[in-house]
């Protein structure tokens, strides 16, 4: 799980969730693989920062499992649940 502070630097942010992933890549021992976060990055709203974190997690196989409103108050999609299916 990541969360990311509003304001935090969002490059930096992709670049550590990159290297996250990367370095649990070598994990082979489950069948699949989550990634949880809070990373205040709204996945409704069109945006460069969303294009960018979308394209880096199917870049390493991962799929969104939340696409709808998690906050109601904001109408934003700021929760995220990532899932990857691992070759056994």
């Amino acid at each position: 799980a990541i969360y990311r502070s509003l304001n935090s630097n969002t490059d930096v942010t992709l670049l550590e969730l990159n290297d996250i992933i990367l370095l649990n890549s070598t994990l082979k021992t489950a069948s699949y693989k989550m990634f949880l976060g809070d990373l205040n990055i709204d996945l409704i709203k069109h945006s460069k920062i969303r294009e960018e974190y979308l394209l880096a997690m199917a870049q390493f196989g991962f799929a969104s499992l939340i696409n709808t409103i998690t906050r109601p108050m904001s109408n934003t999609c700021i929760d995220h649940i990532f899932i990857k299916t691992v070759p056994c």
